[in-house]
C-alpha cells in the first residue's frame, strides 16, 4: 500500500494509470488479453476491474492476493491479503458455498464498499465501528405508498418524442434509458427512463434522479428514515416502485466505464407492512430471514390483538342459555339420555310385576321407569317411585353411583364452559386467546401462531374479511400484523367513523422480537439473497443496518419516534366513544317485568265477575286440548269425567280399567256392551 501510493501513483490521485502502471515495479502478469503487444505479459486490463482505466489500491491487491493467478481468490488467499474484517468475512463474498472462492465480480463490491466506507471515516473523522459512510456514495432506498407510513403520490406523467432527448446524436439516438451510460454529455438517465438536462435532474450528485411522485414523500417512516440518514451523514434518495420485490433490492452492477459514475448506489428496500418480503407474488422462494434489517422504524411492530371496542356483556344466564346450543352440551345430552333410556327400560322390566309404582302397561310403565332414572341420576330423588326388589336395589345404587359422578363432571364442564363464554367475550391480552375462535391471515404462519398461543384458527384471506366476522361476533378477536391493521383502518374509513373506530387493539404488540412475525418496519439489504438472481447480496448490509439501528436506538430514547407516532397513528387508533356497558341484563330486567304483568292480568281476569266465566271455559278447553295430545301419544289415561261431559258419548274401559281404549257415540257403545255381555 505505501509503494502503490507513494511511489506507483505518481501524480497522487490514488489511482495509477495506464501509463503509470507501465512504470511501476509490479511484476509482471499473465493470463488474460494482453493490452500492449509490445509489454505483454505485462497486463494493465487485469487489473481495471471495473474498466473505468485507473486502477485503485483495491483493484491492484486483488491481483497481489490472487496467488496462483487464476483472477479467483480463495479463502486462504483472502487471509494473506489481510482484508479487513470489518468489511465482513470471506463467506459474505463467496460465489459458490462449494468452491469457496471470490470471483473478480464479488471483489468488484468490496471495493465499493471499501471506498465508501473508508472515504466516509476520513470525512467525519469517525470510526469504522460508528459505520461511516460516504456522501458520494448514495444510497437508494426503495418505497411503496402504504399510507400511513409512508404516503407519495406517484407521478405517471410519461415523456414521449424527440423532446425528450434534445440532445441527442448520431451516437445516442435513444430516447429512453436504462443508465446515465446511455445519455449524451450533460444529460442524465431519470427514473421515467429518459435522458434528461442534468439541471433538471433531483437529487444533483453522481447519479442524478428526477423523483418519481408529484409532492414529496411523507409518512411515519419517511421521517424517521430522513432523521436517521441525517444523524449519520448519509446520502439518500427515495426511488417509488408500485410493488416491492425482492428483485429491486440489488447491488450495484460491475462494469461502469465513466468515473463520472462511481460509486453506483447501493439499494435498500423499506418495508412497512407484514407481507411485503414475505408473500407478495414475487418474492414466494425468498424469506425474510435472507435480508438484514435495520432494527423496527416502530415500537409498535409485531402482532396484535383485536376486539370490539363496545364488547358483548355475557352474563352467566345468557351463557348457560348459549351453552344449552353448544356442541359439548349437546353432546353429552346426547349420551346421557342413551343411558337414562336404557336404565330406564331396566328398572321397568325388572319392578313392573312386583311393584305396583311401575304400571304394568308399556307406555305408561316405561314412563314411571323413565321418571324413576332421571330422578335418581340427578339426586334429587322425590321419593315417589322406589325399587323393592332386590336386583331394582342393585340397579339403584350403582345408577347412584353413576348419577354423582357424572353430574359431578358435567357441572365443572359448565362451569369451563360459562367463564370461556365469558372470557372470550373480554379478551384483554395473549392469555385470554387459549382455546378460542380468533381470526388470522392465511398467509401469516397461522399454525405456527395458533402452536404458540393455543387458539382456534379461522383464516381469512384479507384483514376486511377479518374485521367483518369479529363485528359480527363469529369469532371473538383477531391476531393480525399490527402494520397491515393500521393501513386498513385508514383505507376502510373505520377509524373516521362518528363514534371512533369499532375495533380496538388491547395488550402489547406479540413476537415483536421474532423477525419471521414482528419486523414489520424496516430498512432491509439483501444479504444472502442470491436466488432468484445472481449478484443480488449487499455485502454492506450487516454494516449500515447496524448503524442505523444504533442511531434508532437513540431516537427511541430521546423520545423522537414516539412524537412522529403522535403525529401520524395516533388518531387510528381513537376508541369507540358513542354508548356506554351497563352491567345491569336490560333483557332479562324486561323479561321479568313482562312476566310479572302477564301474571298480574291474568289474576285480574280470573278474579273479575265479568271475565271469570271466560276464562275459565277458556282453561278448560286448553286443558282438554292438552289431555287429548297426552293421550294420543300414550303417555297419559283419559279423564272419565271429562269424557262424561260429552253429550251423546260413552267410555269403553279395558279388562283392568287403566286405560281408555274408546270414546264412541253412546248408541254404538250400547250395541258393542250388549253383545260383549
Amino acid at each position: 500500500e505505501h509503494y502503490f501510493k507513494a511511489f506507483a501513483d505518481t501524480n497522487g490521485d490514488g489511482y495509477v494509470s495506464k501509463s503509470e502502471y507501465y512504470l511501476s515495479l509490479y511484476k509482471k502478469t499473465t493470463g488474460g488479453t494482453a493490452d500492449n503487444q509490445y509489454l505483454y505479459p505485462i497486463n494493465f486490463n487485469l487489473h481495471d476491474l471495473n474498466g473505468d482505466g485507473l486502477v485503485s489500491f483495491l483493484e491492484r491487491k486483488f491481483i497481489a492476493a490472487d496467488i496462483d493467478g487464476n483472477y479467483i481468490l480463495n479463502s486462504t488467499e483472502w487471509v494473506l491479503g489481510d482484508f479487513i474484517e470489518n468489511y465482513n468475512d470471506f463467506s459474505r463474498y463467496d460465489a459458490s458455498k462449494s468452491m469457496n472462492t471470490v470471483d473478480s465480480i464479488r471483489y468488484f463490491y468490496y471495493t465499493i464498499f471499501h471506498d465508501c466506507s473508508m472515504s466516509g471515516s476520513i470525512q467525519y473523522n469517525r470510526s469504522l465501528l460508528q459505520s461511516p459512510w460516504s456522501r458520494a456514495c448514495f444510497l437508494e432506498i426503495q418505497i411503496q405508498n402504504n399510507p400511513p407510513f409512508v404516503e407519495v403520490e406517484l407521478n405517471q406523467t410519461n415523456c414521449t418524442g424527440a423532446i425528450c432527448n434534445v440532445s441527442a446524436t448520431s451516437e445516442n439516438t435513444k430516447h429512453t434509458c436504462t443508465g446515465d451510460q446511455d445519455c449524451v454529455s450533460g444529460r442524465g438517465c431519470s427514473y421515467f427512463g429518459f435522458c434528461t438536462a442534468e439541471a433538471e435532474l433531483q437529487p444533483t450528485g453522481y447519479f442524478p434522479r428526477l423523483p418519481l411522485w408529484k409532492t414529496e414523500p411523507k409518512g411515519y417512516n419517511i421521517d424517521v428514515i430522513k432523521e436517521v440518514a441525517a444523524r449519520l451523514n448519509y446520502n439518500i434518495t427515495f426511488h417509488v416502485v408500485t410493488d416491492l420485490s425482492v428483485l429491486l433490492s440489488t447491488a450495484p452492477s460491475s462494469g461502469s466505464k465513466d468515473k463520472k459514475f462511481w460509486p453506483p448506489p447501493l439499494k435498500a428496500t423499506l418495508i412497512s407492512n407484514f407481507k411485503q418480503l414475505r408473500y407478495s407474488p414475487q418474492n414466494r422462494s425468498i424469506q425474510i430471514d435472507q435480508y438484514q434489517c435495520t432494527d423496527s422504524l416502530w415500537a409498535g411492530d409485531g402482532f396484535v390483538i383485536v376486539v370490539k371496542t363496545t364488547p358483548p356483556l355475557i352474563s352467566r344466564g345468557l351463557a348457560m342459555f348459549l351453552m344449552l346450543f353448544s356442541p359439548s352440551f349437546i353432546n353429552f345430552l346426547s349420551i346421557f339420555f342413551f343411558f337414562i333410556f336404557v336404565m330406564g327400560h331396566i328398572f321397568w322390566i325388572v319392578e313392573h310385576r312386583y311393584n305396583a309404582l311401575f304400571r304394568k302397561f308399556y307406555a305408561e310403565g316405561v314412563m314411571d321407569g323413565l321418571w324413576y332414572t332421571a330422578v335418581t341420576v340427578t339426586t334429587v330423588g322425590y321419593g315417589d317411585k322406589v325399587p323393592t326388589t332386590l336386583i331394582g336395589k342393585l340397579f339403584g345404587s350403582f345408577w347412584m353411583i353413576f348419577g354423582l359422578i357424572c353430574f359431578g363432571l358435567f357441572s365443572g364442564a359448565v362451569v369451563d364452559e360459562i367463564n370461556t363464554m365469558q372470557e372470550a367475550a373480554n379478551i384483554q391480552d395473549a392469555s385470554g386467546l387459549v382455546g378460542v375462535d380468533i381470526c388470522v391471515l392465511e398467509n401469516t404462519y397461522y399454525k405456527q401462531l395458533s402452536t404458540i398461543f393455543g387458539f382456534k384458527p379461522f383464516t381469512a384471506a384479507s384483514l376486511e374479511e377479518c374485521g367483518k366476522v369479529v363485528l359480527n361476533g363469529r369469532v371473538a378477536a383477531m391476531l393480525v400484523p399490527h402494520a397491515d391493521l393500521l393501513q386498513y383502518f385508514l383505507s376502510s374509513g373505520l377509524y373516521a367513523r362518528e363514534c371512533g373506530n369499532p375495533l380496538k387493539v388491547v395488550g402489547d404488540p406479540l413476537l415483536s422480537s421474532d423477525k419471521r412475525f414482528g419486523l414489520q418496519n424496516a430498512i432491509c439489504f439483501c444479504d444472502t439473497c442470491d436466488n432468484p438472481i445472481s449478484g443480488t447480496r449487499i455485502y454492506a448490509s450487516t454494516y449500515l443496518s447496524q448503524g442505523m439501528s444504533t442511531v434508532l436506538t437513540d431516537l427511541s430514547n430521546s423520545g423522537f419516534l414516539s412524537a412522529t407516532e403522535d403525529t401520524y397513528l395516533s388518531a387510528l387508533l381513537q376508541p369507540n366513544t358513542c354508548g356506554s356497558v351497563t352491567k345491569f341484563e336490560v333483557g332479562s330486567i324486561i323479561a321479568c317485568f313482562i312476566l310479572l304483568f302477564c301474571s298480574m292480568a291474568l289474576n285480574v281476569v280470573f278474579r273479575n265477575p265479568f271475565t271469570r266465566g271466560y276464562a275459565r271455559a277458556a282453561e278448560k278447553k286448553l286443558a282438554s286440548a292438552v289431555d287429548s295430545f297426552l293421550c294420543l301419544i300414550g303417555v297419559r289415561e283419559r279423564d272419565p269425567q271429562w269424557v262424561e261431559n260429552y253429550k251423546d258419548t260413552a267410555i269403553i274401559y279395558d279388562d283392568e280399567h287403566v286405560c281408555h281404549l274408546l270414546m264412541l257415540p253412546k248408541r254404538v257403545a250400547q250395541v258393542l256392551l250388549g253383545a260383549a255381555n
